[in-house]
C-alpha cells in the first residue's frame, strides 16, 4: 500500500566535473490544491496518458517540506514524469517525499516507458526498504 506526498522534484543534468544544468524543477506551488497535477501540468503524465480520473494524483496543502503545496499519491494513482530519451551524461534526480505512518511506497525508473524497466524502490512501512533490478531484490 502506498500513500506518500511528493514535496519536490528535482531533475539536474551534469556536464562535466563541474557545471551542471537544471532541465526540471517542480515545486507544486503552481497548482491548485484539490485539483488533479496531470491536469493542470504540462510536464506530468500518467501511465494511461490521461489527465484526471483516479491515476491523476491530487495537488494538496496538507502538508509541504517548503511552501504550501506537495502532491497527494495513493493506491490508485500512477503519475509519471517523462524524462525523454537520454541515451548519455549523467543525471541527477532528486525528490522529497513524506510516509504517512503505516504505509509504504514505491517508485521506479525506466529505461524504456512501458517495456523495460531499470530498477523499482520499495519503501515499507516499518522505515526499511530496498531496490530491486533485473528481477532481483538488491
Amino acid at each position: 500500500m502506498k500513500k506518500l506526498l511528493l514535496f519536490t522534484t528535482l531533475i539536474t543534468f551534469v556536464l562535466g566535473v563541474s557545471a551542471q544544468s537544471t532541465i526540471f524543477e517542480d515545486d507544486f506551488e503552481s497548482y491548485t490544491p484539490g485539483t488533479g497535477l496531470v491536469e493542470q501540468s504540462d510536464d506530468w503524465d500518467t501511465w494511461s496518458g490521461g489527465s484526471g480520473g483516479t491515476e491523476d494524483a491530487v495537488v494538496s496543502d496538507d502538508y509541504a517540506l517548503s511552501g504550501s503545496n506537495s502532491v497527494l499519491v495513493t493506491d490508485a494513482n500512477d503519475v509519471i514524469y517523462p524524462l525523454g530519451q537520454k541515451t548519455s551524461g549523467v543525471y541527477n534526480i532528486k525528490f522529497a517525499y513524506y510516509l504517512e505512518s503505516g504505509y509504504g511506497g514505491y517508485y521506479n525508473f525506466q529505461h524504456t516507458f512501458g517495456s523495460e524497466w531499470a530498477f523499482a524502490v520499495y519503501l515499507n512501512d516499518d522505515g526499511t526498504g530496498y531496490l530491486a533490478a533485473g528481477g532481483d531484490q538488491i
